[in-house]
């Protein structure tokens, strides 16, 4: 069955602006000691800026997806009906965690094709998706069908780097085998067909 579950207070980064906007100082101050083609210097500067910085992301994302790769942090969240449940209680299934919005498009095209792959793994796999939206507002925008087939949700957030990773940016899907370790991380919109490869490469 699908599960939606709400959650409060993940927190994300906020180092990439920094990195970019430190970059693109120092080298902008290099460019302007040089009396010749200034415009070129500072263009020079611009593009390795954003070089340095997106640079700098793939190497934080890779530091920590590598970190976490062996393992999933537990978190609770509470059913409609008020009984407490943990990620851990799915270990042996594999999991789909996908981080949405009621106001991101892309979420909204996915969920038909999560619902769907719910459907058809139910004995092997969960699908769990994540919103850090009140409870009444996720109420309204979820679809009925949807809505009667899971109904969990919590105001508990997920802890730990895996959850705030992904989180940062929507849609996000950590796909988790039966031992509770994170395989895959996708980022952005994916269908029926990419969802159901990344669950069988967790099988």
């Amino acid at each position: 069955m699908l599960e939606t579950i709400i959650t409060r207070g993940i927190e994300t980064g906020g180092w990439l602006f920094p990195v970019l906007a430190g970059s693109f100082a120092i080298l902008a101050a290099v460019a302007l000691r040089r009396r010749r083609s200034p415009i070129r210097y500072l263009a020079a500067a611009v593009g390795a800026a954003f070089v340095l910085a997106f640079a700098c992301a793939g190497v934080f994302a890779a530091d920590v997806r590598n970190a976490i790769v062996h393992r999933s942090e537990d978190f609770s969240f509470r059913l409609l009906d008020g009984t407490e449940h943990h990620l851990r209680d799915y270990r042996g299934k594999v999991v789909l965690l996908n981080f949405w919005a009621t106001w991101c498009g892309a979420c909204q095209t996915e969920m038909p094709d999560l619902e769907r792959l719910a459907r058809e793994r139910a004995q092997d796999a969960v699908v769990i998706a994540v919103s850090d939206e009140p409870i009444e507002d996720l109420r309204k925008a979820v679809p009925a069908d949807v809505y009667r087939l899971n109904g969990a949700f919590s105001d508990v957030a997920p802890e730990g780097t895996a959850a705030k990773m992904a989180y940062a940016g929507r849609p996000s899907t950590l796909v988790i085998d039966k031992q509770g370790r994170i395989r895959k991380v996708l980022v952005g919109l994916h269908d029926h067909a990419e969802f159901e490869a990344a669950l069988r490469s967790a099988l």
